[in-house]
């Protein structure tokens, strides 16, 4: 699933979002909770979702296309631990 988050498109689009803050949370503990919203919730960040049932959101990525320089920014990638290759 991909999604604009500074756009969500709907309802289930806002539930995925918050589900992937969560995820970007419990994956980088030391990064601030506000930096993530903010940086997820900007106009220019995309995300790609792995959505499992129930909006459990497995994994993610967050990243900025740059298009004027021909290339994007990842910002953020996540996977639940227990979906992890070991």
């Amino acid at each position: 699933m991909r999604i604009s988050s500074g756009r969500p498109k709907s309802p289930d689009d806002r539930i995925v979002l918050v589900n992937l803050v969560n995820l970007f949370s419990s994956a980088l503990p030391n990064m601030p909770g506000a930096h993530i919203v903010r940086t997820l919730f900007t106009p220019h960040t995309q995300c790609m979702v792995v959505v499992g049932r129930g909006f459990v959101v497995r994994a993610g990525l967050a990243f900025q296309e740059l298009p004027q320089r021909g290339f994007a920014e990842l910002v953020f990638i996540a996977a639940r631990e227990e979906d992890r290759a070991k």
